[in-house]
């Protein structure tokens, strides 16, 4: 995406404003009583903008994780602590989804390799059609 810059806004509003000068002085009538007025809508946004300083974020705190902090509220110590005991509980009962989770929450899931056949390289095929036949 190709990065616009104020100079240009800046220059247009300055030539903008020199020539409703120049207007008021030929017609002795105000054509506008401020530089805003005379810049349509994108151009009132991108006079405003100004760059983000090195080393600067846009986003400090990052993506709002609603779900977390929701069970941060809700979830204390001593709730976690009782239902990690329930999941552990059921993992001894048997249920494999329980003992599933424990696992992967002790030692980390399990990474899946993706590989062709006989565990060689996968073959990626790219199949193009095309509709109709050309013109003569």
């Amino acid at each position: 995406m190709k990065e616009k810059s104020i100079k240009p806004i800046k220059n247009s509003v300055k030539n903008s404003l020199v020539s409703q000068r120049k207007q008021v002085v030929k017609t002795g009538n105000p054509v506008a009583t401020s530089p805003v007025e005379v810049l349509s809508g994108k151009e009132k946004r991108l006079a405003n903008l100004t760059p983000w300083k090195p080393g600067q974020s846009g986003n400090p705190n990052g993506r709002p994780k609603k779900i977390t902090d929701a069970l941060n509220h809700v979830v204390t110590k001593k709730r976690a602590r009782n239902m990690a005991n329930a999941i552990v509980a059921q993992a001894e009962e048997g249920n494999v989804m329980a003992f599933q989770e424990v696992a992967n929450r002790i030692e980390g899931k399990i990474p899946q390799s993706i590989s062709g056949e006989d565990g060689g390289p996968l073959e990626i095929a790219i199949i193009t059609h095309n509709i109709g036949s050309p013109k003569p």
